[in-house]
């Protein structure tokens, strides 16, 4: 059974017609369609999330992680996804699966772009320590500072 077969399956059994299922996930009918008809290869986990939760499931049993004949890396990549996302905000899933999308080389750039982001903003906070030092801010002022920092750096 294909990924598609499975979420028409689970969609009829929950007793949803293609719009209703397109309405819950915010997409059209042609969409679901597509989805149902293996029209799209390999879905990704930022569409695997939203249609497992409206039909009551995991990811990985969309995948067909729970069918003996039929799992794959696809699957185990799923249980690994499932594990995941107990953990971990949806925003760190959706990075590691950008992250996975990357060529090697982009990879390598790509940590080294986080390592030199995570220095700026240790940068950001050694200045701002070396500020108060020079000054008689209380502790209590050091730390709302840090925290302005903080949320900057986020941005």
């Amino acid at each position: 059974m294909t990924i598609g077969q499975r979420i028409r399956q689970k969609r009829q059994e929950m007793g949803l017609t293609v719009d209703d299922l397109a309405s819950k996930l915010g997409k059209n009918r042609a969409t679901v369609y597509r989805y149902e008809s293996d029209a799209i290869k390999n879905l990704p986990i930022s569409i695997l999330v939203p249609l497992a939760e409206v039909l009551n499931t995991t990811p990985g049993d969309l995948m067909g992680q729970d069918r003996d004949d039929e799992i794959s890396e696809a699957s185990s990549r799923a249980t690994a996804l499932d594990g995941i996302l107990g953990y971990y905000p949806y925003h760190y899933v959706q990075a590691i699966e950008l992250y996975e999308m990357l060529s090697e080389e982009n990879q390598e750039k790509t940590l080294k772009y986080m390592q030199r982001l995570k220095e700026l903003q240790d940068m950001d906070f050694d200045v701002l320590l070396a500020a108060h030092s020079k000054d008689s801010s209380t502790e209590e002022q050091l730390k709302q500072d840090a925290l302005k920092i903080m949320e900057k750096a986020k941005k």
